[in-house]
């Protein structure tokens, strides 16, 4: 299974069903940016270690027995108003 092809909606099932964990799907996520943003040029700032954090959180609290809340995905057109007050450099 490639992680980095799964719908929202499948990431959302296999996570819930605990076939993968949210620290693996965010990684192969990451994997598949750095393998292809270099051409693609789609993102100014890719937070990886926050990512990553926000996915041991995320696991962790599906350990805990609460619901999967959202799954983050990436946005070029927020990044340059959201980024600055977060402080990370756009």
């Amino acid at each position: 299974m490639n992680l980095h092809e799964l719908t929202i909606q499948q990431a959302k099932k296999g996570l819930e069903a605990k076939e993968f964990s949210s620290v693996e799907l965010v990684n192969a996520m990451l994997e598949r940016i750095e393998k292809l943003d270099a051409d693609m040029g789609a993102y100014i700032t890719v937070d990886s270690d926050g990512a990553r954090r926000a996915a041991a959180e995320a696991d962790k609290s599906i350990a805990n027995g609460e619901h999967l809340l959202n799954i983050k995905s990436g946005s070029r057109d927020n990044s340059r108003v959201c980024y600055p007050l977060l402080g990370i450099p756009v």
